[in-house]
């Protein structure tokens, strides 16, 4: 692990790695220590044999790379503020997919033919989220997770709506017959989606 680590901070300047295991679940932190807390991704493992699904594919993905392994994967997630899953050598080895989205609503994990593959989802929390609303200059500093309006306000970023009950800004809708609320935006209108009165997406 100290290895890995010390190769990994060639690679990637100031980034640092922890690896917790508990139970059957694994929790992946990527921290950019030259950063403030801001920074920090926390992401869920899945266990390896299998793959993402997105409920709108062309509407999620972001991007696809090559790299050498699960982690680093998850630190290009880390790097993109709108990436919320990686999929890591699902289609082909060293592969590394990262989409919108959540894993639930908007998605599934099923069977890989890879036995390496392996699904990390990024877990948010209220924290980095406690800017929302509140006046900003041109950047809303003290999160990556929101962006600043043309009124100086900070509000969620695209493709996300926010929730008050949660606290926090969360992926929108992708396919029409999601659920909805009508008091919130939680409908893609980049996709001609709206929330009808049954509280569906539709267009």
């Amino acid at each position: 692990m100290v290895s890995f680590l010390r190769n990994l901070k060639m690679l990637f300047d100031y980034h640092q790695i922890i690896i917790f295991w508990y139970s059957y679940l694994t929790i992946f932190i990527v921290n950019f220590t030259h950063s403030q807390y801001i920074y920090q991704s926390l992401s869920v493992l899945s266990s390896q044999g299998v793959q993402f699904l997105p409920a709108n594919i062309p509407a999620q993905f972001i991007s696809a790379i090559f790299v050498d392994s699960w982690r680093l994967c998850a630190v290009q997630c880390n790097m993109n503020p709108s990436c919320r899953i990686f999929d890591y050598g699902a289609l082909q080895p060293n592969q590394c997919l990262l989409f919108e989205g959540d894993i639930g609503i908007l998605g599934s994990i099923i069977p890989s033919t890879l036995s390496d593959s392996i699904v990390g989802a990024v877990q948010l929390t209220p924290s980095l989220f406690t800017q929302y609303g509140q006046s900003c200059s041109s950047v809303c500093t003290d999160t990556r997770y929101l962006i600043c309006n043309d009124n100086s306000i900070c509000e969620c970023m695209p493709h996300t709506y926010w929730d008050a009950s949660v606290g926090m800004c969360l992926a929108q809708m992708t396919i029409s017959g999601a659920p909805c609320d009508p008091t919130m935006n939680m409908c893609r209108e980049d996709l001609n989606l709206e929330c009808s009165a049954l509280n569906l997406c539709t267009g």
